[in-house]
């Protein structure tokens, strides 16, 4: 999912700026901030309420950039 408010929103210098704050938006998005086409509620809300056993921490992944991995997973396909 790309959310354009945190592009709108954000500047970066470089790549680890871009992933430092990538990676605070999305735990915001995924711990606080409220969806009012979920009803006012958080994915962590969400999961909690359907009585998953999944763990929130499932939403704490470190953002990566794809580009950086395509040389090592092309040539695992070959």
């Amino acid at each position: 999912m790309v959310e354009d408010e945190f592009y709108d929103i954000e500047d970066y210098r470089n790549k680890t700026e871009f992933l430092a704050k990538a990676y605070a938006y999305q735990l915001y998005f995924n711990f606080k901030r409220k969806n009012r086409y979920k009803g006012g509620k958080t994915p962590v809300d969400i999961l909690k309420e359907n009585g998953s056993n999944v763990s929130p921490q499932v939403f704490n992944l470190l953002p990566v950039i794809l580009d950086d991995f395509v040389h090592d997973f092309i040539s695992t396909c070959l």
